[in-house]
C-alpha cells in the first residue's frame, strides 16, 4: 500500500497484456448539526435578566481528592485539597466568563469554603456577593471514534504505466476484491480505528438569591478530522493475473532560501510541548466559550 497526495509518478514501463489502473479514496466527513448542546431553560430564568453580574463557580466533585490522613483515618479534621487535574478547566471557564465581562468567584475559593463545612453551596455563595452559581456537574476528556455519516468515496481510473489518468474505468468484481484487499480494505480500517479527542460539559446556572436551578446545559465538542484521514489517498495496479500494486518513486521539493517568507520568529521553549495536551486545551476552551454565549443571552438583555 502507498500513500500518495498527488497522481503517483513511476519510472518503469511495463509491457503485455495487463491494464493499469489508479485508485483514489477519500473519507468524506458527514453532515454536522448547527449546535449539538442539549438546552433546558426553566421558567424562572426570564425573571432573571440583567440580575446576574458576579457569578461563583463550583468544580466537579471529582476535582477533590482526600488527603492520605483523611482516607487512611489518621484524623478526623483534616480537610479536602484540590486536586490539580481541575485547574486547566475551571480557569478556562473563569476566563470565559470575566472576557464575557462577569465579576468570578473562583472555583478554588468556592472549594475552600465547602470543605470546612458548615454551609450549603448556594449560603456559601451568597455570603461570598455571588447572584450566579455555575455548578459544573462534570467536564470530561474522552475519545472518541469518527462521527456517523462519514464516508469513503473510492474512484477507478484507466491509467497508463506512468500512472497519468486517462479516464474512469470499471473494475470487475475480482479485480475490485483484490484491490481492496491490498488497498483501500487496510487504509479504510486503519483511518476508521483512529480516535478523536473530545470534551463533555454538564453545568447547570443557579439563580442564588432563590436558590432556583433556572437554565441547564450539556455539549460535546469533538477535535475535528486530521488532515492524514480526510486527504486522498491514491495508489497504481498493474492488474493481469493477478492485479498487483506498483511502487512508485516520491520526490520532495525543497524551497529556496529566496523562496522562504518569515512571518514569525518564536524562542523554542525548554522541553517538548505535547501535542494532545494542546488540543484538549483547545477543545475546552470551545466548549467553555460556548456555554458562556449561551448563559449570557439567557441571563443578559
Amino acid at each position: 500500500m502507498l500513500k500518495l497526495t498527488s497522481v503517483v509518478a513511476l519510472s518503469l514501463a511495463f509491457t503485455g497484456c495487463s491494464s493499469h489502473y489508479l485508485v483514489t479514496t477519500k473519507l468524506v466527513p458527514g453532515q454536522k448539526s448547527s449546535s449539538s448542546a442539549e438546552i433546558v431553560e426553566s421558567s424562572a430564568a426570564s425573571s432573571v435578566k440583567d440580575k446576574i453580574t458576579k457569578i461563583a463557580i463550583k468544580a466537579p466533585d471529582t476535582c477533590a481528592n482526600q488527603t492520605v490522613g483523611s482516607t487512611s483515618g489518621a484524623s478526623s479534621n483534616v480537610s479536602t485539597v484540590v486536586a490539580t487535574r481541575c485547574g486547566v478547566e475551571m480557569a478556562a471557564l473563569e476566563r470565559s466568563l470575566a472576557r464575557a465581562g462577569y465579576e468570578v468567584i473562583s472555583w478554588k475559593l468556592m472549594d475552600e469554603g465547602l470543605s470546612r463545612g458548615g454551609k450549603s453551596l448556594a449560603k456559601l455563595a451568597e455570603e461570598l456577593g455571588a447572584d450566579g452559581l455555575v455548578q459544573v456537574n462534570s467536564l470530561e476528556k474522552n475519545k472518541s471514534k469518527i462521527p456517523g455519516g462519514a464516508r469513503f468515496e473510492t474512484s477507478y481510473y484507466s491509467s497508463n504505466s506512468s500512472g497519468a489518468l486517462l479516464k474512469p474505468a470499471k473494475i470487475s468484481p475480482p479485480r475490485e476484491q483484490v484491490i481492496g484487499d491490498q488497498f483501500l480494505n487496510p487504509l479504510h480500517k486503519n483511518i476508521s480505528s483512529k480516535t478523536l479527542l473530545s470534551v463533555n460539559l454538564d453545568a447547570t446556572l443557579i439563580y442564588v438569591p432563590t436558590q432556583q436551578a433556572i437554565w441547564f446545559y450539556k455539549n460535546a465538542v469533538l477535535e475535528p478530522l486530521s488532515d492524514d484521514m480526510t486527504q486522498e489517498y491514491s495508489q497504481l495496479f498493474k492488474c493481469g493475473d493477478p492485479c498487483l500494486p506498483l511502487s512508485a518513486k516520491t520526490t520532495q521539493t525543497k524551497p529556496s532560501k529566496a523562496d522562504v517568507v518569515t512571518g514569525r520568529v518564536d524562542n523554542v521553549a525548554d522541553g517538548e510541548i505535547d501535542p494532545e495536551a494542546a488540543r484538549y486545551s483547545q477543545l475546552v476552551r470551545q466548549v467553555v466559550d460556548d456555554f458562556t454565549n449561551k448563559a449570557t443571552k439567557v441571563i443578559r438583555n
